[in-house]
Order: C-alpha cells, then sequence, then structure tokens
C-alpha cells in the first residue's frame, strides 16, 4: 500500500508559507500529490500567472529542497458547481494512482476559505500548521500596488482599469449596495458558440461571451441583444433572434470580476444554419476585436475564457456537460 497526501491550492504565488506547507506535506507518504487550482483560467488580478508558470515555480522549488516524490496536476474552476470540483479532484487523485491501493490523505492548512478541505470525508485529513502567517491575495496586492516585474503587463492593465473604477465611485453613500447589471448572450448553432475576443482591459485578449452593462432603458434581455448585434453583426435578423431563446439565468456571484460587483443575466440563444448550411456571418465590432464560431468542446478546452464565462456557458448549455478529469488538459 502506497501512502499518498493530496495538497489543494492556487499558489498565486508560490510564497514561503505554501513551501513550508509543501515540506511539512512531503513528510511521512510515498508520493505528494499538489493539485493546482485555476488551471483554466487566463491571466487576472486574482490569476495572474498560468497552471504551467505555478507548476515550474512548484517544481523548482521542490528540486532545490530534494523533494523527491512530488506530482503536480491541473485542477479546473467549476465556479457554479462544486460537484464538478470535487469529481475533477478525485478523478486526477485515481489517475496517478491508478490501480495501487493507497492510503490516502488530504493535507491542508484551515483558513476562512477553505471549506473545500471538508468536501473529502473519504479520505484522511491532516491539518498542519507552519506558524507562518501569510495570504497570497495580500502579497499580489502588494506586488501589483509596488509595480512588480514579476506582474504580466496585462494583469497591469487590468489593475489600473479597477483602480480608476474605485476612484470613480469613492464615497458613494451605500457602497453595499453598489453593484453593476449587465446582460451575456451565448449563442449557440450546429454544436458551436459564437465568441468575441475583448479589446480593452479588463481581460483585454481574452475569450468571451457577447455582452456588457445594461442601459437604464432596457431590459436584461433587451440589452443581451442590442450587445450582441453591436459587438458581433451577426447575420440573423433581430426578429428571428429574439424568438431564439431557450433560456435565461442570473449570476449574481460577488467574486464575479476584481472590481464593483457585476451581476449579470445570461440568455441563450440557439439559431439553425443558414440554407446552405453554413453558420452565420459574423464580425468582431465595438469592443470586441474578434469574434468567432468554435465548436462548444473546443471552446471549454482551447480558449481563455474571461472571468468566469467558461462557468456560465457551462452552466447555461447542456451540450457542455464534458468529462470532469483531463478536460482537453495535459498532465506534465
Amino acid at each position: 500500500m502506497i501512502k499518498v497526501h493530496v495538497l489543494i491550492g492556487r499558489f498565486q504565488p508560490l510564497h514561503i508559507g505554501h513551501e513550508a506547507l509543501i515540506r511539512r506535506a512531503h513528510e511521512d507518504c510515498d508520493m505528494l500529490l499538489i493539485l493546482v487550482g485555476s488551471a483554466n483560467k487566463p491571466r487576472s488580478i486574482k490569476n495572474p500567472w498560468t497552471y504551467k508558470e505555478r507548476r515550474l515555480a512548484i517544481l523548482n522549488f521542490a528540486h532545490s529542497k530534494g523533494l523527491d516524490h512530488v506530482q503536480v496536476a491541473p485542477i479546473n474552476d467549476y465556479r457554479y458547481s462544486d460537484s464538478a470540483w470535487c469529481s475533477d479532484v478525485v478523478e486526477t487523485v485515481k489517475f496517478f494512482t491508478r490501480d495501487q491501493v493507497t492510503d490516502i490523505t488530504l493535507v491542508g492548512h484551515t483558513k476562512r476559505g477553505n471549506s473545500y478541505l471538508k468536501y473529502f470525508p473519504q479520505w484522511k485529513y491532516l491539518e498542519i500548521e507552519t506558524g507562518i502567517k501569510l495570504n497570497a491575495t495580500d502579497v499580489r496586492v502588494q506586488m501589483l500596488a509596488d509595480g512588480s516585474p514579476l506582474i504580466p503587463q496585462s494583469v497591469k492593465k487590468d489593475w489600473l482599469y479597477f483602480a480608476k473604477e474605485a476612484r470613480t465611485f469613492d464615497g458613494y453613500p451605500f457602497p453595499d449596495t453598489l453593484s453593476f447589471q449587465c446582460a451575456d448572450a451565448i449563442l449557440t448553432c450546429a454544436g458551436h458558440v459564437l465568441l468575441i475576443q475583448r479589446k480593452f482591459a479588463p481581460g483585454a485578449g481574452n475569450w468571451a461571451m457577447p455582452g456588457g452593462f445594461k442601459n437604464a432603458n432596457e431590459s436584461f434581455f433587451d440589452c443581451a441583444v442590442r450587445e450582441l448585434f453591436e459587438e458581433t453583426n451577426v447575420r440573423v435578423p433581430e426578429k428571428i433572434m429574439r424568438k431564439s431563446l431557450v433560456s435565461s439565468k442570473l449570476f449574481d456571484s460577488p467574486d464575479r470580476g476584481s472590481g464593483i460587483p457585476r451581476i449579470t443575466v445570461a440568455h441563450h440563444f440557439n439559431v439553425e444554419p443558414d440554407p446552405d448550411g453554413s453558420l452565420p456571418r459574423a464580425n468582431g465590432a465595438d469592443d470586441a476585436m474578434e469574434c468567432q464560431w468554435v465548436s462548444i468542446a473546443d471552446a471549454m478546452n482551447d480558449f481563455d475564457l474571461h472571468d468566469d464565462h467558461g462557468d456560465i456557458m457551462q452552466v447555461m448549455i447542456n451540450a457542455m456537460a464534458i468529462p470532469a478529469y483531463n478536460n482537453g488538459r495535459i498532465i506534465y
């Protein structure tokens, strides 16, 4: 029987507290499996570094300390489905242990935001206290405030965008009630989804659903339709588009974005191909520098989807239900 310790974290960035935790977790086991979260997320204020970059930092640290039985694997975010996230974790552990008889222990340090440590009652749990009081969020904020050269330029631009936003609304008399209302459009056709590539911060260069802020004189539905046509110029008559609504759903997670909360109502439209079997023509416009029809599977696996857009599409489009483990990802 092999003893496997499982350590879950985002390591944004890897800091001395993480390093101490890894060293302790490495003790008394045959394999330390480190699962790196948010592997499917593009660069942002919350996730400045890619999975590959974080994996390399962890392995370099392990090598420098002679930690010789460390494995590192990616775990995707499933913001609106804890069960899908748990399934991803379990299937990943199964992949690395294969048919071996194992004694699995989840290791970690209990703190605010680590409720996931209670999600796996089938495994043992080992609490590790390193004595190092350091929070990755505080580290990121300090690095951004200091203009650290280790922060990617796209993330610095996002930081400046949200800093300006905060200044604009500084002094708002009821800050706990302040939020923006948005609407997004998920347009599908013949197993494909129409994505736009964002032109400006935040998330410049990321792919996304067409969408934006709702005007005072329009409904969420009208906003979604307007933004869809403004950003894609899709060649579908508006009358047909309005009749092609499949479903709509509110997404109001306080973790959406990195600034003032953004509440959105996502609308799923489904249209038929053109008479010749082709997908309706579209081209990026307004806030979109490009738009593209992509297969639903490719959208989820191969595109840097902005913020929670991939999570929303997965909820809204049942056809996007894909295997929990290794969703097109390469295990290095």
